[in-house]
């Protein structure tokens, strides 16, 4: 018996794959046909000349040239529409989405792009290759990568969440540790000015250094995501806090106060992911191979399409199936083992394509979001526009001195 795969062409639906199954499965030799609809491609096991599949293939109407068994179908992204989903760092608000999505958007092939702020992923639609995508994102000031594995990447991601979870809290205790005892000086009528020659200025140039390490370090994230947005002409809401002659408390203040906002943000976050863990709860850890006659139980990502699976009374597997019909996981085996043969592993399972819908429904955004998006952009530039405005005729037309 072997294994041997085709392209097709004209496939567009599930018709066309269940006229496909039936012209392959009447030629003499074939024990088993798979149908890959996205990538165009046809895998046939059995004593059969490739030819005869050919022809088969020919005469159902879908021409076929033949190609290695162990090769993919060449370049199937670009000849056909498929989603690529990206996962997403450096991101914060509305403002770095817009500005993701209109890079993604301008990459030739794409046809449609949207990002999911609340799972920091981003969803492409078109004929891109996913290298070009993460080239558009990374040239925007962001990172990206593809995600291969929905569940190895939210593994991945909360890990990430909670160490970034845990240090933001860190950094907004340390910081409100400087910033509210100065604040509670002030308010209990202690002096604000420095007094040059007295111990009041060596005690505010404490404060000042103090203040300097809490912009150094708890607020190093707003430095780094200011001149990122900078250098690629953005303008977000990840900018400096800096602070002038006393008010020293300020600086602190506001970058505890930021953080936490982050890190709340990031723990309800977590919460509305909740309905996505629960699916990936329910997929299967390991299966049990029929390889070579031996069993062995292998975790389920090391299953290849083809696969012959052993199930025993108490496992899943579709309700009363005879030989040859099509089964999904999901129901009970009363009795007696079964093989049956893997024909989708992976992202084209069931459960994975459930997964992917729901994803796709936390991402899309109605009408209100959209506005909100575009709001957002002008937002940012709109406030330092008129922060410098006030500056200006502060300088000039304010009290002296005009730098106090």
């Amino acid at each position: 018996m072997n294994k041997q795969t085709l392209p097709i062409q004209g496939a567009t639906c599930q018709g066309c794959v269940k006229r496909i199954d039936a012209a392959l499965g009447a030629v003499p030799g074939v024990t088993a046909v798979s149908v890959d609809l996205p990538g165009q491609r046809v895998t046939v096991s059995g004593d059969v000349s490739r030819q005869a599949v050919q022809e088969a293939l020919v005469q159902s109407g879908y021409a076929a040239d033949p190609v290695a068994a162990d090769e993919p179908a060449p370049l199937a992204h670009t000849d056909q529409n498929q989603d690529i989903q990206l996962s997403i760092s450096g991101a914060h608000c509305a403002s770095c989405v817009r500005t993701i999505e209109d890079a993604l958007g301008a990459v030739p092939g794409v046809t449609k792009a949207s990002m999911n702020l609340a799972d920091r992923s981003a969803r492409v639609s078109g004929r891109a290759r996913p290298d070009d995508l993460v080239r558009a994102v990374q040239s925007v000031g962001y990172q990206a990568s593809e995600v291969r594995d929905p569940h190895t990447a939210e593994q991945e991601r909360e890990e990430q969440e909670r160490s970034l979870y845990k240090k933001l809290l860190g950094q907004t205790a340390l910081s409100l540790a400087v910033g509210v005892p100065v604040m509670l000086w002030g308010w209990a009528g202690g002096s604000m000015t420095v007094v040059p020659g007295t111990p009041g200025q060596v005690a505010w140039f404490v404060v000042g250094l103090v203040t300097l390490a809490m912009l150094v370090f708890p607020g190093r994230h707003f430095f780094v995501g200011g001149w990122k947005a900078f250098r690629h002409h953005n303008a977000n809401m990840v900018l400096p806090a800096a602070a002038r002659h006393v008010y020293f408390e300020a600086s602190p203040m506001i970058i505890g106060l930021v953080n936490l906002g982050l890190a709340l943000e990031m723990r309800a976050r977590g919460k509305t992911g909740a309905a996505v863990k629960r699916l990936l709860g329910l997929r299967a850890k390991t299966a049990r191979v029929v390889r070579d006659g031996e069993e062995i139980d292998l975790p389920v990502e090391q299953v290849r399409e083809g696969d012959r699976l052993r199930v025993r009374p108490g496992e899943t597997l579709a309700v009363r199936k005879g030989p040859g019909d099509s089964v999904a996981a999901g129901t009970l085996n009363d009795s007696g083992t079964l093989i049956y043969r893997a024909t989708r592993v992976g992202a084209d399972t069931a459960l994975a394509r459930i997964i992917d819908l729901v994803k796709k429904a936390q991402g899309a955004k109605p009408p209100i979001g959209r506005l909100a998006d575009s709001v957002a952009a002008v937002f940012v530039p709109a406030i330092l526009l008129i922060a410098v405005s006030a500056a200006l005729a502060w300088y000039n037309f304010g009290p002296n001195p005009p730098l106090a």
